[in-house]
């Protein structure tokens, strides 16, 4: 059972890569060269993993995945303590950051919700939807905690 799935498009993320693209493209018409060949093949790639990222709420589990999923992490409602929406600065960046409110997963914008595990760790999942995000996660917290 899926209380919640929601996918956000990098639109920025795209929208820069494809800037440099182009211009990569136009440098390798000019003069060709294995560098520059490896650089755009890094670049497809690294646009095709952070295009997206998609986040659900399971009867169990709180999962979040960029792109095509081979980045991706879980952890079970069980574990969570706590969630709060909140707004960071614009310098946390996009993609996967260390910040001081714990790791930050996130493709664009500078809303998330802030996630506290029972073990006072905490982690930030950037979303353009952060009021129903933190109403799925609190409503399948206390679902996994009363059938336990």
């Amino acid at each position: 059972m899926e209380f919640y799935s929601h996918i956000q498009p990098a639109k920025l993320i795209l929208s820069a890569m494809g800037a440099m693209g182009v211009l990569l493209v136009a440098v390798l018409i000019v003069e060709p060269n294995s560098i520059g060949i490896a650089a755009l093949g890094v670049l497809i790639v690294a646009a095709w993993m952070f295009s997206r990222l998609t986040i659900e709420v399971t009867e169990n589990e709180l999962k979040w995945r960029f792109g095509p999923g081979w980045l991706k992490k879980k952890v079970p409602l069980d574990s969570i303590g706590s969630c709060e929406p909140m707004r960071y600065p614009w310098w946390y960046g996009y993609g996967i950051r260390l910040t001081p409110h714990g790791w930050l997963y996130n493709v664009s914008g500078n809303d998330a919700v802030c996630v506290r595990l029972k073990t006072g760790k905490t982690f930030l999942l950037g979303t353009d939807d952060h009021e129903n995000l933190q109403r799925a996660i609190e409503q399948g917290i206390q679902q996994a905690t009363s059938n336990s």
